[in-house]
């Protein structure tokens, strides 16, 4: 009876150690607010791990589907080591009003997941902003009745080496 006890104990803290091993928390990244009143168009580091910098400006875009303009955070991803492959990987948290719009998702629309060759620099392109993931919208002065980003931040940034490659 003592070993029956025993091994459903040892199968029992098995199971809950998988459960807690495989359950994702969120952890929250440095946090970004948007403050349309400062001058944005340059690019700001938001993150430097690795050797891979990862920067982000405010930058009024005209979408190629489109014809007004509107405003997005941009990113750009720089790997400043010559020899080294990088992959790079971040799920982005947007907050209007706020409010967090897809803390709750699990969309790949709000993951980057790249890999950077040596001194490989990817950045947003204005007329498609959210290619790669790279770009998140803020809100448009035609629409100003609608909530704006008031903040983001990169959840689960993470930078893992991948090989030399000189």
């Amino acid at each position: 009876m003592k070993k029956l006890c025993y091994l459903f104990m040892v199968v029992f803290l098995v199971f809950v150690i998988s459960i807690k091993g495989f359950t994702q928390t969120e952890q929250s990244g440095k946090t970004v607010n948007i403050d349309l009143s400062k001058d944005n168009a340059e690019w700001v580091l938001y993150e430097s791990l690795e050797g891979v910098d990862v920067y982000y400006k405010i930058k009024e875009c005209l979408l190629s589907t489109s014809s007004t303009p509107q405003l997005f955070v941009l990113f750009k991803i720089e790997n400043t080591n010559d020899t080294e492959q990088y992959h790079i990987i971040w799920d982005i948290r947007t907050y209007y009003g706020g409010i967090c719009s897809n803390c709750e998702s699990n969309s790949y629309e709000d993951s980057v997941n790249l890999i950077l060759n040596p001194g490989e620099v990817i950045e947003a392109d204005e007329s498609l902003p959210k290619t790669n993931s790279l770009g998140a919208f803020i809100g448009s002065k035609y629409y100003q009745e609608d909530e704006w980003l008031s903040s983001f931040f990169l959840n689960n940034l993470e930078v893992h080496f991948l090989k030399n490659v000189k």
